[in-house]
């Protein structure tokens, strides 16, 4: 029995003012209650770029780049934004 949650239908019901990313709906990993009424869909930074580099054969520093410029840094008004999570695995010198 598949009991999977369809957070992008349950938060459109609940919060039809929340601000979505077109054509990302697979890199939403969640959403994020705020009150009063400020409802943001959380995406998965790793799902957007892979979807960019898969979906538009860009490279990785494409895609990264595409992402910061035209996704992330697109809206200006971080109260109603979408929140992007920043999953992609780094690497230090440490």
């Amino acid at each position: 029995m598949n009991k999977s949650v369809d957070v992008v239908k349950l938060a459109k019901e609940h919060f039809p003012d929340a601000i979505m990313v077109d054509g990302f709906n697979e890199a939403i990993i969640g959403f994020s209650i705020r009150l009063p009424n400020n409802t943001n869909f959380v995406y998965s930074v790793s799902k957007i770029i892979n979807k960019l580099m898969h979906r538009d054969g860009m490279t990785y520093f494409e895609a990264e780049e595409f992402y910061m410029f035209n996704i992330k840094g697109a809206m200006f008004n971080t109260e109603i934004e979408p929140i992007y999570m920043d999953d992609r695995i780094h690497f230090s010198n440490n």
